[in-house]
């Protein structure tokens, strides 16, 4: 007789009972015929160890065939083996299902998350859409306004243009012997000159041209600071006096009919004016007069030994220098031989570039060259000039220094 199964998870178990011939159709079968025949205790679970011992027990049996016929599984042999194929089908079954049912389940989500990221950016487009929309409309009624006042400008013009044509009469011109306000202004206006002025030239021609004109009637007068006859106020009320004694003197000097003026070809004489004098702390007195023409007739006065001018006014020491005009050179070549403190070289420079002998006073390198670069080939160099044409013509031109321009 076989044994009851155990109730340890590892015994072979044995069926028990009467076998049960009855057909094995369906997992509920099945699980009815286990439980009938005590392979399956009461609420243990139909795992895959249970069947596996279950299927070991009956291959491990006295005898899996029929006595009488020999060749036939027993009835209750062949039901336990229908049974546990029906649960091992069901347990493949369910198996598979769970596992179609988790990569369903992960698609499904992955197909939501993509979902959403699509309705995310349909739902930016939307707005962007909307946006550009607003945007489109906006132009479009400004462009729609903007079309209606050039319609309303085009309709005034084009009433403008339909109107007949007025002629303006003139004013009667005034009774004789009388005079209008306008007439009179019309008449004592001034007319530019075209020497000194050009409305067509361009601005920076224009106040290079003023500032020539400027220089044309300034002086500058020399002193030693050692001198104690040169005047020391140096306030304003004191170089006003200087100005009121200068123009004094001039003006005694104008009155005087022995002295030949270079454009003096009419009377009464012409008048030399001193505008504005200042004083400069290297020992000169800056001195502008009114015209170009008060310079020449201020140096032909101050050349003359008999007038004592302007040293019975400005000191013995007075004389007329040269005022400076600086010119800044910059990529002079300063590898090679030129030295700016030989006069020499700077007589060449005169030469090479078709300007006045000894228009050039000085000339020095702006930076040292002990602060130069062992590499640097050019440098900058100030020169400095004896006349204002002389500094514009090197600066309107190219010049060459040490052979190259």
């Amino acid at each position: 007789m076989p044994r009851p199964p155990s109730r340890g998870g590892s015994a072979i178990l044995t069926p028990t009972g009467t076998p049960n011939a009855a057909p094995i159709r369906s997992t509920d079968d099945a699980r009815k015929y286990l439980d009938k025949n005590g392979w399956v205790l009461l609420g243990e679970p139909y795992s895959r160890s249970k069947l596996a011992h279950i299927i070991a027990t009956v291959a491990l049996g006295d005898t899996l065939t029929s006595r009488t016929t020999g060749d036939v599984l027993k009835p209750d042999i062949r039901n336990t083996l229908l049974s546990v194929a029906f649960l091992i089908n069901s347990d493949i079954t369910d198996h598979i299902s769970d596992a179609l049912t988790e990569a369903i389940t992960s698609k499904t989500e992955a197909s939501l998350s993509k979902l959403e990221n699509a309705a995310l950016r349909l739902a930016d487009s939307v707005n962007f859409s909307a946006a550009n929309d607003i945007s489109r409309a906006t132009a479009s009624i400004t462009l729609d306004k903007i079309a209606q006042k050039l319609n309303t400008v085009t309709n005034a013009l084009t009433a403008l243009s339909s109107l007949p044509p007025q002629t303006t009469t003139p004013p009667p011109p005034p009774s004789r012997g009388t005079t209008s306000w306008a007439d009179a202004v019309r008449i004592n206006l001034p007319t530019p000159s075209s020497r000194y002025f050009n409305p067509a030239s361009d601005v920076s021609h224009t106040r290079l041209q003023q500032r020539v004109i400027r220089d044309s009637r300034i002086i500058r007068i020399n002193f030693l600071k050692s001198d104690d006859t040169v005047p020391t106020d140096h306030s304003p009320n004191g170089l006003a006096t200087l100005r009121e004694s200068i123009n004094q003197k001039l003006a005694t000097i104008d009155s005087r009919n022995d002295i030949e003026f270079p454009d003096h070809s009419e009377s009464p004489p012409p008048k030399t004016f001193v505008r504005g004098i200042t004083a400069t702390d290297k020992g000169a007195f800056i001195v502008e007069l009114d015209t170009a023409e008060s310079v020449q007739r201020f140096t032909k006065y101050t050349n003359d030994t008999s007038l004592s001018f302007p040293s019975s006014i400005l000191g013995a020491s007075a004389t007329i220098g040269n005022r400076p005009h600086c010119v800044i050179a910059k990529f002079v070549p300063c590898d090679g031989a030129f030295d700016p403190d030989d006069n020499d070289h700077l007589r060449q420079i005169e030469y090479d570039n078709f300007l006045p002998e000894h228009s050039i006073t000085t000339a020095r390198w702006l930076k040292r060259a002990a602060h130069r670069s062992p590499s640097q080939t050019t440098a900058t160099i100030k020169l400095i000039c004896t006349s204002a044409t002389t500094a514009n013509r090197m600066i309107n031109k190219r010049i060459f220094i040490s052979g190259k321009k």
